[in-house]
């Protein structure tokens, strides 16, 4: 086991001790915070590297794309999960309720909460998704909330696996804070370090094959960031399934498992001719749902 004392400090406790883990991309490396025990690349990258990363932004949807019906599905069954286990509170009834969508993609939660109801604004690091956004008739930001004061409070945030990309997540979850009413909701989702798709596939599972994460939550680190910041009423939780289509499931597979190709992308063929979904939480997402 290696033991390793970096001038960066953690992302959570800002502890200084970690344990090396494997090599990431770039010359940068997976290691662990030996005080919290937060999965994380250290020592961290600068701003400038991060924002190379998406520098071509636009392609890194096009899978997004391909599968938006399944996309549209999940984000209107998360609005409906937010207006029904809030709507005792007094902050959702109110007849204009904002939605900041952190990292709103292709603008698909803006639409399904604009469709309930909510006042629905984003922000994004991707031109590309801010382009579409706009286009969409949304008002969205290009940048990140940790740059960013967008001058107003909003009932509900919401960051579907973003956190992961952030190169200071504590400081934006200190930002989402800061731009949250009293009382208001805070949604999060992040590709679960602990799940059993991370330990399936090893080095090949996609919280790591993507350059661009720089944080791998688990249940326990996800929840005591969210206290260390403020929050209360913290409650984590497994994400629930997209309903994909089997064969995109086969199709990706032989992406992360070159090996098996040969089997995999045959079975996508032949899965293709069948309207058969299968519904599962391909990244092992967990979620954590807290109020300021």
């Amino acid at each position: 086991m290696k033991i390793m004392t970096n001038k960066n400090r953690c992302v959570i406790c800002e502890g200084t001790i970690f344990q090396f883990l494997f090599s990431h991309h770039h010359g940068w490396s997976v290691q662990k915070c030996k005080t919290c025990e937060m999965v994380q690349v250290m020592p961290r990258p600068s701003a400038m590297e991060v924002s190379a990363l998406y520098a071509n932004d636009d392609r890194h949807f096009d899978p997004y794309r391909e599968q938006i019906a399944v996309h549209r599905a999940y984000f209107h069954t998360k609005i409906a999960e937010i207006v029904a286990s809030w709507q005792s509170d007094a902050v959702l009834h109110r007849k204009r309720r904002r939605l900041l969508d952190v990292g709103c993609a292709m603008g698909v939660l803006l639409e399904e909460a604009k469709k309930s109801g909510f006042i629905a604004e984003g922000i994004d690091m991707s031109k590309a998704s801010v382009k579409t956004c706009v286009k969409k008739g949304f008002r969205v930001v290009h940048g990140s909330l940790t740059t960013l004061s967008l001058n107003k409070k909003y009932d509900v945030v919401t960051a579907f696996e973003v956190i992961e990309h952030e190169l200071n997540p504590r400081k934006m979850m200190e930002s989402i804070h800061t731009h949250l009413s009293a009382g208001g909701v805070v949604i999060v989702t992040t590709p679960g370090h602990e799940s059993w798709y991370r330990k399936l596939m090893g080095r090949q599972w996609v919280g790591y094959t993507h350059p661009e994460h720089l944080n791998f939550f688990d249940e326990e680190t996800l929840k005591h960031l969210m206290h260390e910041v403020g929050f209360h009423n913290v409650f984590v939780k497994k994400d629930i399934a997209r309903p994909f289509p089997l064969s995109f499931a086969f199709r990706r597979a032989s992406d992360y498992f070159p090996a098996f190709r040969f089997v995999l992308e045959p079975l996508s063929i032949i899965a293709k001719h069948f309207d058969i979904q299968n519904p599962i939480n391909p990244w092992g997402c967990i979620e954590v749902i807290a109020v300021k």
